[in-house]
């Protein structure tokens, strides 16, 4: 994998940006500590990018790139950075520091308890809030996007998107609903407490206003979410 500032120079990077951003004093995990999350956010990095479909600006020659000036990438590393270090060792101030970073550089919430799917994108995802759901490989995350932000399951449950879920602008998953395979949620649309099939789109009716569910051939469907990764993954 290629790393802009190579691996020494990116974990400089985020420790000097901690320090600045949080001038506390707090002492950090341990040496051995921070690059075991390290290699292990780089490890699923690597595994997710290189899935990506090449025309987006994640691979070069086949291999995946981590740009630490390109927001989408940097703000998904410090996502698996922070829920890496939360996986091997609990929770901590240093788990809550980079994803309050996080928020603070790409206006967007995620916490590191978060369990995002090995395989997923966010695209220009500011001002998104991602809470407690099930994720499916294939997510893609637009701008403006909420899942479930309770940190408790909704009515004994909690939302489960399934593979190749496409969530537009403004998308909105409320509740505990049941979201299927190839499934898109268009701009604005609220998704609160009805499951949607596979292969279908949610839109905003503009005379009603209220959501609709329309399902989709085979070809329509893969033109959304699956469109972003590598056929075939």
């Amino acid at each position: 994998m290629v790393i802009s500032l190579g691996r020494e120079g990116l974990m400089t990077y985020v420790r000097r940006q901690l320090d600045y951003f949080f001038p506390d004093g707090d002492k950090a995990p341990s040496e051995e500590q921070l690059r075991s999350g390290f290699d292990l956010a780089l490890e699923r990095l690597e595994f997710c990018f290189s899935r990506i479909n090449p025309r987006l600006p994640f691979q070069v020659d086949g291999g995946a790139v981590m740009n630490h000036l390109h927001s989408d990438s940097y703000c998904m590393f410090l996502y698996w950075f922070a829920n890496s270090m939360f996986q091997l060792y609990g929770e901590s101030p240093f788990c809550s520091k980079l994803m309050l970073h996080n928020r603070a550089l790409h206006s967007i919430f995620i916490s590191y308890k978060c369990e995002m799917p090995s395989l997923f994108l966010m695209s220009h995802a500011v001002g998104s809030v991602i809470g407690n759901a099930k994720f499916e490989d294939g997510l893609v995350i637009f701008q403006n996007v909420t899942v479930n932000t309770s940190d408790k399951p909704i009515n004994g449950s909690k939302p489960v998107l399934g593979r190749y879920c496409f969530l537009g602008s403004g998308a909105k998953i409320i509740g505990s609903p049941r979201i299927g395979d190839f499934v898109t949620v268009g701009v604005n649309a609220c998704i609160n407490n009805f499951d949607v099939p596979d292969r279908s789109i949610v839109y905003i009716d503009r005379g009603t206003g209220k959501p609709v569910i329309k399902p989709m051939a085979n070809e329509q469907a893969l033109r959304y979410a699956a469109s972003y990764f590598v056929a075939g993954e």
